[in-house]
């Protein structure tokens, strides 16, 4: 089921909770470690609750990429068929290592 079906009011809290996390990420951008190359930028994860959030640390912003249910195959988003690349072997190879950094930073 969706939020908004089920909760309207957990829906729009949902939503004000997931940007103050993609905000909160101006704040201290380094903090989780690139996981890979996309789009010729460097590519860093932040689990929130079930989700995650991809993101580039540009000089001066910081830009929310993706965010995508953790259930779901977030190479296959990030990088489609026919785009496959070598940063995806990489992200999948540090995707087991990072996850638990991610959940321990929340």
């Amino acid at each position: 089921m969706f939020i908004a079906q089920d909760n309207p009011p957990r829906a729009e809290s949902f939503v004000y909770e997931l940007l103050d996390r993609c905000y909160g990420l101006a704040e201290h951008p380094q903090r989780y470690p690139v996981i890979g190359i996309w789009h010729g930028r460097q590519l860093r994860r932040c689990a929130f609750g079930r989700y995650l959030i991809f993101y580039s640390v540009l000089p001066d912003e910081v830009e929310i990429n993706h965010v995508v249910h953790s259930a779901r195959d977030y190479l296959r988003v990030l990088f489609p068929e026919e785009r496959r690349c070598r940063a995806c072997t990489t992200m999948a190879a540090t995707s087991t290592a990072t996850s638990t950094t991610d959940r321990m930073a929340l």
